[in-house]
């Protein structure tokens, strides 16, 4: 039937998708006060990892600034700083807000 082969297909694409995800680099995210390490994909938002690991939220716009971390190892392997960041912080040499973060490769160490 047409509903068979229609889950078929997306039983198809959802391995494809698995698929593409294994053979993606991933990064690490290192939470120092707790020693706590989420893998995250490279150039993949680091928001969700931060915020299982405690970091508070609010707006996730970069309005806020409620998930200010400090970002102790690996600045160098998150993406530029956003308008909303610039706009927003004073210290930008460790500072970042989470929600505005992507980790481009490699790994981080942050504290909050």
């Amino acid at each position: 039937s047409a509903a068979a082969l229609g889950a078929v297909g997306r039983g198809f694409e959802s391995l494809y998708s698995e698929k593409n995800n294994l053979l993606r680099a991933m990064g690490k995210l290192i939470i120092e006060d707790s020693g706590e390490t989420f893998e995250i994909p490279d150039e993949g938002r680091i928001e969700e990892a931060c915020e299982e690991a405690g970091v508070p939220f609010a707006c996730t716009e970069g309005v806020c600034g409620t998930c200010v971390i400090e970002v102790k190892e690996g600045m160098e392997n998150l993406s530029k700083f956003t308008q909303e960041e610039e706009d927003f912080l004073g210290e930008m040499e460790e500072e970042r807000l989470a929600c505005q973060c992507v980790l481009m490769k490699d790994e981080i160490k942050i504290t909050f």
